[in-house]
């Protein structure tokens, strides 16, 4: 008489909340192999309605992307044997997290060189700042101040300001603005 054993469905995740797009692959989710009593791995994703979204077979064959802020899906691993016993059945909830929205203002956005720009921040509370100026860092400051300088006489200077922010779950976002900073009249002449 030979007595095979019962499949056992067992996950191993590393995470089960994210930032959105949040991927569902073999680097996040896969089945604990037990190659004596499993055989077939069976992967179901539903939606919170109970919506079948995806399918996949095998130990590490997730893959699955949810898109959107604030949204979850239910990973299901059946493992069963070509014995014959009894399936086993695992799920798990996975869910993303709202990401933060950056955004700011500019007192002034244009003006003559040298020019002193306020910035003012609108954008998601509880996060960390990053402001760069054509891709260079100058503060970490929720509302800086900086002074631009145009060293031409003749053409205005257009500014990348880029703000990224980071919030405490270590989502981010970005968004950029230009400013104009005008050419410093140069008064020359002949007699």
């Amino acid at each position: 008489i030979t007595v095979h054993p019962d499949p056992l469905a067992q996950l191993n995740f590393s995470n089960f909340v994210d930032c959105a797009p949040f991927v569902l692959d073999s680097s996040v989710v896969k089945a604990v192999q037990y190659p004596g009593a499993n055989t077939t791995y069976s992967w179901s994703v539903f939606d919170m309605n109970g919506v079948l979204l995806s399918l996949f077979t095998g130990p590490n064959a997730m893959n699955h992307t949810i898109l959107t802020d604030s949204d979850s899906v239910t990973v299901r691993l059946i493992a069963s044997n070509s014995f014959g016993c009894k399936e086993d059945t695992v799920q798990q909830l996975f869910y993303t997290i709202e990401d933060p929205v950056a955004n700011f203002s500019t007192l002034p956005s244009s003006g003559c060189s040298p020019l002193t720009v306020i910035f003012q921040d609108s954008s998601s509370a509880g996060v960390s700042h990053k402001w760069y100026a054509d891709g260079v860092l100058f503060s970490t400051q929720q509302n800086p101040t900086n002074t631009f300088v145009n060293t031409s006489n003749v053409l205005d200077k257009q500014i990348v300001i880029r703000l990224e922010i980071t919030a405490g779950t270590g989502c981010t976002d970005t968004i950029s603005k230009s400013l104009t900073v005008y050419p410093k009249p140069f008064a020359d002449f002949n007699l």
